[in-house]
C-alpha cells in the first residue's frame, strides 16, 4: 500500500509540474482537477485489482480496451493542438470536453474501421505463414 501511495504522489507531483506544457497559464483549480482525476483512477484500479469491484466482460469493454492506444496517440497530437488553438477564444473547459468527445469518437472509428479489420488480416497471414507449433 505504501508503494501505491508513493506512486500516486509521484504521479500527482509530475502531472502538476508538467501541466503548463498542456494548458496555458494553469490555475490552482486546473491542478486540483488533475489531482482528483488521478486519485479517482487510482482508487478505481485498486478496487479492480483487489476484486472489490468486478467488471463483467462485454463487447463494449473489449471495444474500450481496443480504443486505448488510438486515444493515447490522438490525444497527444491532435487533442493538444486543437486545445491550444481553440482555448484562446473559447471557454477551456468546454473546449476540453468537446475535444475529449472528438478524440474518443475518432479513436472508435480507428478501432472499428482499421484495427479490427487489420487484426483479422494479420492473424490470417501469421496463421498461414508460421508453423502451428509457434502459434
Amino acid at each position: 500500500m505504501i508503494l501505491l501511495i508513493i506512486s500516486l504522489s509521484a504521479s500527482i507531483y509530475n502531472s502538476v509540474d508538467q501541466i503548463s506544457g498542456f494548458i496555458m497559464n494553469p490555475t490552482t483549480t486546473d491542478k486540483v482537477i488533475v489531482s482528483i482525476i488521478l486519485i479517482s483512477l487510482n482508487i478505481l484500479f485498486l478496487s479492480i485489482a483487489t476484486r472489490k469491484l468486478t467488471i463483467k466482460g462485454s463487447a463494449m469493454l473489449v471495444a474500450a480496451g481496443g480504443m486505448t492506444y488510438p486515444i493515447y496517440l490522438l490525444h497527444a497530437r491532435i487533442g493538444k493542438i486543437l486545445f491550444n488553438i481553440l482555448s484562446q477564444d473559447l471557454n477551456k473547459y468546454v473546449v476540453l470536453m468537446t475535444i475529449t468527445l472528438f478524440v474518443i469518437s475518432l479513436s472508435f472509428a480507428v478501432y472499428t474501421f482499421f484495427e479490427k479489420r487489420l487484426l483479422g488480416q494479420i492473424s490470417k497471414l501469421l496463421t498461414s505463414a508460421l508453423p502451428s507449433r509457434l502459434l
